[in-house]
């Protein structure tokens, strides 16, 4: 930021005074104090929302759409497993909008349908973290 002044003797202009403020670390801590006060409303809200959910299925799916839009540019894709049938079921898949006639192309259904099977050895052999 910068003031500056003239130095006026009489009717005559005698010289300029200016000052300079670095004024960046205010406008970051600005920044900052916003881009906090964006994630608390948005916290607010989801906290709200999220418990008017009465079944489990409605919480994932509100969860993976909030996932979304917060990481940008993502996917983001729940799936349930079936224990007597050894499969999984995606349930819901967020952020594939832009892509979605390209999958539907390829896979020729909606990736929301689709079901795999596991063979047994993932039952017997589950994944280790």
């Amino acid at each position: 930021m910068i003031y500056a002044n003239m130095l006026v003797v009489g009717n005559s202009v005698n010289g300029f005074r200016g000052v300079m403020v670095d004024i960046t670390d205010q406008r970051n801590a600005e920044d900052r104090e916003r881009k906090y006060n964006r994630n608390l409303v948005f916290l607010s809200n989801t906290a709200l929302k999220f418990l008017s959910f009465a079944n489990d299925d409605d919480i994932l799916i509100f969860i993976s759409k909030k996932l979304a839009e917060l990481t940008k540019n993502s996917i983001v894709v729940v799936s349930s497993y079936n224990d007597i049938e050894n499969s999984l079921s995606v349930r819901f898949i967020s952020g594939i909008n832009r892509y979605l006639n390209s999958i539907l192309q390829i896979l020729g259904k909606n990736p929301e349908e689709i079901k795999i099977r596991l063979t047994n050895k993932f039952k017997k052999e589950p994944c280790k973290p």
